[in-house]
């Protein structure tokens, strides 16, 4: 079930994500408090230590490989611009789970011709019946790696849409209806390839592929160990809350393009 926002409760201009649950009209009750999920740097974590990480729902030894050159944290099976990575907090306020590092899925191992590891952002586009207005399906999602410029700290639920990095080798359109699957519970029934950009044209080789997507609800998106969503939303195409996630920013961008050009 997607529940569709009421668009009149939106502030003008851009929807923070301070004000996001107000925007949605979610009761006080339903917001989750702020996950235990928290990015930290890299070189906080010791080289050569053994911490834990998930996969699925077993815990399986993760030992850091990589050190420091200079001011850079560098690892010698991937890029060198590796900052942050995402850890799970206990609570003895200890690191329970390192999740993953940010930079090393986004700038990847390199194939042998050059190319990093392929991703793919999807919006769910659909129809309400006699309303000829195009909605998106979203859902929130908590970014520990983003920071508040009003608070100073980092963390933020935004608005986003399925997508995310796949393996070396496969195809964006497969990483795009596995993202759907898992994110959203969809499964994806018309996918277009409308473009390309680079989430970091300074530091990330592999440009992100974005698509348009219509889908129809399969079930209940399965519980993602690495991440923390909440919710099914639609809402009217032209009103969707822009905010602190770029990536997102730039999909919606592209998708507008293909709606206008249809």
């Amino acid at each position: 079930m997607i529940r569709i926002c009421n668009p009149t409760t939106a502030p003008r201009g851009m929807i923070l994500p301070e004000h996001l649950f107000d925007y949605l009209g979610l009761d006080e009750n339903e917001r989750p408090a702020q996950p235990n999920v928290i990015a930290i740097p890299l070189d906080s974590l010791e080289p050569g230590k053994t911490y834990f990480t998930k996969k699925g729902k077993d815990l399986v030894p993760f030992v850091p490989k990589w050190g420091l050159d200079g001011d850079t944290v560098t690892n010698p099976g991937f890029g060198a611009y590796q900052h942050y990575v995402q850890a799970s907090i206990g609570n003895n306020g200890e690191i329970a789970t390192v999740d993953y590092d940010f930079y090393r899925i986004a700038d990847g191992a390199l194939d042998s011709e050059g190319n990093g590891t392929p991703g793919a952002v999807v919006f769910p586009v659909f129809f309400l019946e006699n309303n000829p207005e195009p909605y998106i399906g979203f859902f929130l999602q908590w970014r520990p790696v983003i920071k508040n410029l009003t608070t100073g700290k980092h963390g933020c639920w935004a608005a986003t849409v399925p997508g995310g990095f796949g393996k070396l080798t496969k195809l964006s359109g497969d990483t795009a209806r596995e993202e759907a699957a898992e994110e959203f519970g969809a499964e994806l029934l018309d996918l277009r390839d409308i473009g390309y950009a680079s989430d970091n044209r300074a530091k990330t080789e592999t440009p992100i592929r974005y698509m348009l997507a219509q889908f129809r609800l399969a079930g209940n998106a399965p519980d993602d160990s690495h991440e923390t969503i909440f919710g099914k939303f639609g809402i009217s195409f032209w009103k969707f809350p822009l905010g602190a996630d770029g990536i997102i920013n730039t999909a919606w961008a592209f998708a507008a393009s293909a709606l206008m050009t249809k």
